[in-house]
């Protein structure tokens, strides 16, 4: 499957040209997409993902919105088709172009606004990305995709950092150590496995017992003991 893709109806689009210029420039494959504008990959979550996970994206202007000029009824079962490609809207984007020709003006930045208010009250809230005109329209989703891509990473485990005192408390000969040797063994270390690694070192264990005393004694045979062979 191609990884970037945009739709061959661009090219009807009023002033879209300059789009499918930017596309081609960027390597993007030209395909006839049913239900959006441009599609790009995601990477998957799992290692068999099917289908690929899809960023889809559709173009809207702020003359495809202005009822004085047409009907957007259109364009609403367009956004309205987008939001449910992937359930909720999800993995899905909705970019404006701000100025057709020229520079932004007002009147594209009201619409702008509106538009976000409109999805919201129709229960199609989408992300919206802003994109200066036409020819930005591969950055602007390649850096929405950037963005998305990070969103999805999944989330370091946290360490529970009372779990790795309550277990460096009891990591002792004959008792518990007390609360300061923990404090002084956890400003030492960091977690469980950096603990082993600087008590199988001379010198680390000679730093141990010079801050606790009798009470690192205990602790350097418990491993000694359980899990550190010379």
């Amino acid at each position: 499957m191609e990884k970037l893709k945009y739709c061959s109806s661009l090219r009807e689009r009023t002033r879209g040209t300059p789009a499918v210029a930017a596309f081609r420039a960027a390597k993007w494959k030209e395909a006839d997409l049913a239900t959006h504008d441009a599609s790009m990959l995601l990477p998957a979550q799992h290692a068999q993902h099917v289908p690929e996970p899809t960023l889809r994206a559709a173009f809207v202007t702020a003359a495809d919105l202005d009822t004085s000029k047409t009907s957007p009824d259109a364009v609403w079962m367009r956004l309205e088709r987008l939001y449910h490609l992937n359930g909720s809207g999800r993995d899905s984007v909705v970019v404006f172009i701000l100025a057709e020709h020229g520079k932004p003006d007002g009147h594209a930045m009201n619409a702008y606004t509106k538009l976000q208010a409109d999805l919201v009250d129709k229960d199609l809230a989408m992300p919206i990305a802003p994109c200066a005109k036409w020819e930005h329209a591969p950055q602007t989703l390649a850096a929405f995709h950037r963005e998305l891509c990070l969103s999805r990473r999944p989330a370091r485990p946290q360490i529970d950092t009372s779990t790795v005192i309550e277990l460096l408390r009891h990591s002792a000969t004959r008792r518990p150590l007390s609360e300061h040797s923990v404090h002084v063994l956890t400003d030492l270390t960091v977690g469980l496995s950096d603990h082993l690694d600087k008590l199988s070192g001379q010198e680390s264990r000679k730093k141990l017992l010079d801050y606790l005393g009798e009470e690192g004694e205990r602790a350097l045979a418990f491993w000694l003991e359980e899990y550190i062979v010379d």
